[in-house]
């Protein structure tokens, strides 16, 4: 499953998650209202994944990180604080 580190955060957290196989995957964030505020397509290798989430752009609050693609569907809350 998706983890994410340091969560809370006043900065950068690192996405990690293992996959089984190869793919693209869709990253969202979602705000606490239910919005996309953010989306990236990236291209990932099977086995160990991380990503920097950068949070400078969000206001403060609970987003949601949808992580779909590569054989894969998950979702960790992140909390972004000021």
């Amino acid at each position: 499953s998706a983890t994410l580190f340091p969560n809370p955060t006043t900065g950068n957290s690192l996405l990690s998650l293992e996959l089984e196989q190869a793919g693209f995957l869709d990253i969202r964030v979602i705000d606490p209202s239910g919005r996309l505020v953010e989306q990236r397509k990236v291209a990932a290798n099977a086995g160990a994944f991380r990503y920097t989430m950068a949070s400078q752009a969000l206001a403060e609050g609970h987003y949601t990180i949808q992580v779909e693609g590569a054989g894969l569907f998950d979702t960790v809350s992140w909390l972004v604080v000021r």
